[in-house]
Parts: C-alpha cells; sequence; structure tokens
C-alpha cells in the first residue's frame, strides 16, 4: 500500500491501491508452459500406441517391459516425450557379461554428454534412480533425434526456438491477471484537510483502507468524516484481445506440427490420419531405424493404418478389400479389434466376380486356340467345297459329251 504526503500543509494528498504489477518471463523450461506441454503430450500419447515387432511382425520379448521400472507404452511415451521436449533423446543399451541385453533406460538429458578421447567416441551420463555415473562407447546409445541441423552430434536448441513464443503467451496471460488485479482496487486520491503527522496520516490511510478490507463489510463502501473527501481514480486497464491470444496458439501449435483441434481430441477423421502421416509416422520411423541399428536386429515401431478411423469406415475398407483376397480373416478381425481364430483364420475370401488372373489368361488362350480352329475348319470346308463342285461340273461337262455323241450316231443311223 504506497501513499505520497506533502506534511504540514492544510491538504494532504494519499493514493490507495497497489500498481506495484511486474511483468515476468516465464523462466528456463519452457516445456513446463501448459500449451507446450499439451502439444508434447499429445504426440506422446498418440505414440505410445505402437507397439514394437520384427521381421516377421511377432512382438519381441525383451521390448514387451523393456525394464523394471516401465511398461513398453511408458518407455516409448518416455522417448518420445524427450524427443518433443530437447529434440534428442538417448537410451542406454544395458548389456551383461555374456553381452545379452538386460534392460534400455531413457536417460536425463541434462546429465549427458559426449566426449571423444583418443580418438574414441564415448558418452557420459547418470544411471536413472541409482544416479551412478557411468562412460560408455557412443555405439552403446541409441540416440534419436528432432529438428537435427547444426550440430555433427546434438539436435538444434529447442527452449531458445520457443522461448519468445512462450514468453509472449505468459505476458498476455499476465495482462489477464493484472486487468483483474487493478479492476479489484480502489484507486484515488484522499484529500485531508488538517495538518497531520506521518503518523497520524498513516494510520487515518490504514483505517480508510481497512473498511475495505474487513471481511464483515459486504457493502462495499467506506465513510470518510468532514476532515478529509475522496476522489476516485479511473482504470485504463483493458484485457488483451482474444485474436493475438489465438494467433500465439497457433504458432506454437504449427512448430509441432497440431492444430488446436487435435490437441483437444475434436479432430475429424482426416485431420488425423494427416497427423499419423505427417507426424507421428516419421517419429516411429526414425526410432525403428535407430533401434534396428544398435540392437543389430529388425526392429519395426508402428501402429495400425487404421487406428484414427471410425469403425464404420473400418468396416467399409474390410468389405472392399476382403473382396479382392487382400485381407484374411485374422487380419479383418485385428483391424476391429478383435481376437484372432488362429489358423481357420488365416482365410483369405474372395469375391465371385473377381476372377483369378490365371484363370484369365488360360480362359483368353483358350479362346485363341478355338477361333484358330474353327477358321482353320472353315477354310478346308471351303476348299473342299470347291473341289466338290469342280468334280460335278466335269462330270456333268462329261455327260453332256457322251450325249452329244449318242445324238449324233443316232441321226447318222437314221440318215
Amino acid at each position: 500500500m504506497g501513499f505520497f504526503n506533502k506534511n504540514q500543509q492544510l491538504s494532504t494528498f494519499t493514493f490507495l491501491g497497489n500498481d506495484n504489477f511486474t511483468i515476468k518471463s516465464f523462466g528456463n523450461d519452457v516445456s513446463m508452459h501448459p500449451i507446450v506441454a499439451s502439444c508434447i503430450d499429445c504426440i506422446s500419447r498418440h505414440c505410445s500406441k505402437a507397439t514394437f515387432s520384427d521381421e516377421n511382425g511377432q512382438q519381441i520379448d525383451f521390448l514387451k517391459r523393456p525394464n523394471e521400472y516401465q511398461s513398453a507404452s511408458s518407455f516409448i511415451y518416455k522417448i518420445v516425450a524427450n524427443l518433443k521436449k530437447n529434440n534428442e533423446c538417448f537410451i542406454y543399451i544395458d548389456r551383461n557379461k555374456r553381452n545379452k541385453i538386460k534392460a534400455l533406460h531413457v536417460l536425463n538429458h541434462g546429465n549427458c554428454k559426449i566426449k571423444v578421447i583418443q580418438d574414441e567416441l564415448l558418452f557420459e551420463f547418470l544411471l536413472p534412480i541409482t544416479g551412478t555415473k557411468k562412460v560408455v562407447p557412443y555405439s552403446e546409445i541409441i540416440h534419436v533425434r528432432d529438428k537435427y541441423m547444426n550440430n555433427e552430434f546434438y539436435a538444434d536448441d529447442q527452449q531458445e526456438t520457443l522461448k519468445n513464443l512462450v514468453n509472449t503467451k505468459h505476458t498476455l496471460e499476465q495482462g489477464i491477471e493484472k486487468y483483474i488485479h487493478t479492476s479489484n482496487l480502489v484507486r484515488g486520491i484522499v484529500q485531508v484537510n488538517a495538518i497531520l503527522k506521518n503518523e497520524d496520516l498513516q494510520k487515518y490511510l490504514n483505517d480508510f483502507n481497512g473498511q475495505f478490507d474487513n471481511l464483515e463489510n459486504k457493502s462495499s463502501f467506506a465513510v470518510l468524516d468532514n476532515k478529509a473527501s475522496f476522489t476516485p481514480i479511473s482504470s485504463n486497464a483493458q484485457i488483451p484481445d482474444h485474436e493475438i491470444f489465438e494467433s500465439v496458439n497457433r504458432e506454437i501449435y504449427s512448430y509441432f506440427g497440431l492444430t488446436q483441434a487435435i490437441v483437444e481430441n475434436s479432430a475429424s477423421e482426416d485431420e488425423m490420419e494427416n497427423f499419423y502421416d505427417s507426424i507421428i509416422n516419421p517419429i516411429l520411423k526414425q526410432i525403428s531405424e535407430e533401434f534396428s541399428d544398435k540392437l543389430n536386429m529388425t526392429v519395426t515401431l508402428a501402429l495400425n493404418n487404421y487406428i484414427f478411423t471410425s469403425f464404420q469406415r473400418k468396416v467399409n475398407a474390410i468389405k472392399e478389400l476382403m473382396s479382392f483376397g487382400i485381407l484374411d480373416i485374422n487380419e479383418s478381425r485385428k483391424l476391429l479389434g478383435y481376437s484372432e481364430l488362429g489358423e481357420e483364420g488365416a482365410k483369405r475370401l474372395q469375391t465371385l466376380n473377381v476372377v483369378n488372373m490365371d484363370l484369365v489368361d488360360a480362359y483368353q488362350m483358350n479362346g485363341i486356340e478355338n477361333k484358330s480352329q474353327n477358321e482353320d475348319q472353315m477354310d478346308v470346308k471351303e476348299l473342299t467345297g470347291k473341289e466338290d463342285n469342280k468334280e460335278e461340273n466335269n462330270k456333268e461337262e462329261n455327260n453332256k459329251e457322251e450325249n452329244n455323241k449318242e445324238k449324233n450316231k443316232k441321226d447318222k443311223e437314221e440318215k
């Protein structure tokens, strides 16, 4: 509570209300801001629905529970959350004396360093839970990176990139807080028409303010005697425009490749499918590549392509795909979230309206052969017919000659 006093004068001026409101920056860790945290959580949650599998499509045993503290879903969530928070994530491959994998641990980004000692690339870190310091070859670290442009090993610093946007957002939020704060203050000047000492003036001010601070005073009025008068000062504080908030929010969402609808789980199917293709799938692909390389085996981290599709659209897709024999019964049931039927479900059904290409070729070839045979038969018939006609013509001519000879012979005898 501040006041201004000109002592020993007939009129003493005192300001009521505390307007010492300081705008502060958000802090060093921008990922703690609610809108940034919600973006990271959104991407991590959807990625955690994926499963690890080998080249045969079977789940990998040691990745069903990568360590004693985390399930597969929690493990994937932590990888992606670190990736989107720090633009990179380090995973330590813990092996036993026989070089068999015991566990995989996601490391705290702040406790990791890449070092070169005697031309060997090493990695220094603190183990989770125990905090034990370890130095291992870089080859024992799965290093997943995002927004990787300016350094040979490390990803770019996301804190610096987002700092201005988050501070702008934080300043706007503090503007609302300031607006609410100042709108509830009594601001004005109390003019005391008496000569008072500083102690008396302060007491007078405290008594006046105490009437507002008193919880039992439900009227919101205060009383002054004829020694003083009160002149209110209007506040010009204004709430920031809503469009400014939306503009800053869109920029932060855009940085993560999201929209407000996706974060709030109100996006359409087409939006969610685009989200999968442009954001989720590239992350899963990179994790798959890094795991495959460092674990010396084929590791695929993938989501069902139709995970964001409605039940009705899945049914329609199954109708079309099964009619061409693209999906078997088990694959169709899995698409709808049902269990497989074993060997019986491995059958592929196909509509009778669709013909096997081999049969089509055979049918067409038979048709060509039949046509050729028919043409040959027609040619034979034509040739045979011509020969028959020629013989008949020759017979007729011979008959005519014989008839003429007999007629001539009779004419001579008659003569």
